[in-house]
């Protein structure tokens, strides 16, 4: 047994380190009391010890710590709690900023909702204009994990919720429910636009406060010290994709291609606006675009689906791809720029990189449509040299961002069902990331203790070239392929002593011990 991990040091000569991480339970910020404490207390100096890992990664939830507009709290401080307890014992932090809804994907263990108040709006606007600013399925199923990309700048949200607003009035003597004076209705006729005048924000603007909220309060005394890298959510899970195969409702199940999330009033709008100097045929346009009756139900197969068997190849078909990936791309432009102006002072002295997380859909992938790809937003088929990868490549190359990845610890030969490969997608996400120059980081997809998944994990972690058998003595590369691996979670299972230990061994070897 130890001479498995003995084999894998010996290659720490030639292989770059590569910090460990281990990703914080969910339930951190609304855990009990006395377990937080353990956990920030006991816990957290316990498994960094017997690891030696680089540090922890931790979920910061924007519908947790913004329940009032512009009010942000840290629940109860317990992210300056978990800061202060990571700056003693000398490891790192990795922050993800949360703008969706917690529950209703895999492994998700807890609920927590977006804030309240962008929901109201959402539902009030739904009811009152018809207008929808949430991702919708074809058949009118809103996603309550994320506001639509094509809502980024519109002005949705009054800075002040309506009870704020009740408290504002009661606090001035006026009672909203008691008439007019004649004075005053003599002043609002006069100035009707001043006294109805609400200050809105974008979905792009409460982003951007939020995370001028976070700089402010952690930004001098965490960052570089602790917090050395801030992932910054751009869709369900964190991730820039489309939330195409949701849990909730039992609506998806393994291995469904899933549905296109493209009917909000904004994205249709969009797509009606690219259509305008096109000249496809009315037929085209009703299977295609978009495929709304064509492109089969969430729990279907490809082959199941007459968009996926066949007209998605078609001009029309890829008109409609493109274009649907091309909004999560220009999402992620807008984000970015936002994200890289908050963070910039401490990003110019290398105290602090942005990632963002990008989704391991492997399933399908040995088909030449990628359906469950396609409608999460991630335009890739078997005759098109170029991807929604190479695009995602593109996108953070730009602006200096590192590639958060998953899926390392997963074996096609372990994915029998749905015509899967995350080792095939693995590897193209690596080869679009490295003809690009992007940083690329990894996580595990799904909980694993077990040698076989952290051997699975150290050959991903090397350059394509290399492979378990490098025999000692030749020459490979030293570039390494990751900046930083993320082990999902810290869990009662991981602190079993034969769990930890072997965890322990793993993060050895990554990090370059002899």
């Amino acid at each position: 047994m130890q001479r498995t991990w003995n084999i894998l040091r010996s290659f720490s000569r030639v292989v770059d380190s590569v910090p460990i991480y281990v990703m914080l339970p969910l339930e951190f910020p609304t855990m009990d009391e006395n377990d937080c404490r353990r956990l920030v207390e006991q816990t957290i100096p316990h498994v960094a010890g017997a690891s030696k890992c680089a540090g922890f990664m931790v979920d910061l939830w924007w519908g947790l710590c913004e329940q009032e507009p512009r009010k942000y709290t840290w629940c109860e401080d317990r992210y300056r709690a978990l800061f202060s307890m990571c700056q003693r014992l000398g490891v790192k932090c990795q922050v993800v900023l949360g703008f969706h809804k917690c529950g209703g994907n895999v492994g998700d263990s807890v609920t927590y909702g977006l804030p309240e108040w962008v929901l109201a709006r959402a539902r009030e606007l739904k009811e009152k204009e018809n207008k929808v600013i949430l991702y919708m399925d074809r058949h009118g199923y809103m996603s309550e994990e994320y506001i639509s990309c094509g809502a980024d700048e519109e002005p949705l949200f009054p800075v002040q919720s309506a009870a704020a607003n009740s408290e504002q009035q009661a606090a001035s003597g006026q009672d909203a429910s008691s008439p007019a004076t004649d004075a005053q209705a003599s002043a609002e006729t006069e100035a009707p636009a001043a006294s109805a005048q609400v200050e809105m924000r974008s979905p792009l603007q409460c982003y951007e406060e939020f995370m001028n909220a976070f700089v402010k309060d952690f930004g001098d005394e965490f960052f570089g010290t602790v917090i050395h890298e801030v992932h910054i959510g751009m869709g369900p899970a964190s991730e820039l994709r489309y939330p195409s195969y949701p849990l909730t409702d039992g609506k998806w199940k393994f291995p469904g291609i899933g549905e296109f999330q493209c009917y909000d009033t904004f994205l249709m709008k969009d797509l009606e606006k690219a259509l305008a100097n096109q000249k496809f045929s009315e037929d085209e346009i009703r299977k295609c675009i978009p495929p709304r009756d064509t492109a089969g139900s969430y729990c279907d197969t490809p082959d199941q689906s007459e968009f996926f068997r066949s007209l998605y190849a078609t001009p029309a078909g890829r008109f409609f791809l493109k274009w649907y990936g091309s909004k999560l791309l220009e999402h992620g432009e807008r984000v970015l720029v936002v994200a890289n102006k908050c963070f910039h002072s401490y990003i110019a002295d290398r105290r602090v990189r942005l990632g963002i997380k990008v989704a391991g859909i492997h399933w399908w992938f040995k088909t030449p449509s990628h359906a469950a790809e396609m409608t999460a937003g991630y335009y890739h088929t078997a005759d098109d040299p170029w991807t929604m990868y190479d695009g995602i490549a593109a996108l953070l190359r730009k602006h200096g961002i590192i590639w958060n990845f998953t899926c390392y610890e997963m074996r096609d030969s372990e994915q029998r069902e749905g015509k899967c490969s995350p080792e095939g997608l693995v590897n193209r996400v690596r080869i679009a990331a490295q003809k690009h120059g992007v940083a690329l980081a990894a996580e595990n997809a799904l909980p694993r203790y077990d040698r076989k998944a952290y051997k699975q994990i150290v050959a991903q972690a090397k350059p394509s070239s290399w492979g378990i058998s490098l025999p000692f003595g030749r020459k490979a590369e030293t570039r390494k392929t990751l900046c930083g691996f993320t082990y999902l979670r810290l869990t009662p299972e991981l602190l079993e002593k034969h769990h930890l230990r072997e965890f322990a061994n793993f993060v050895s070897w990554m990090q370059g011990a002899k």
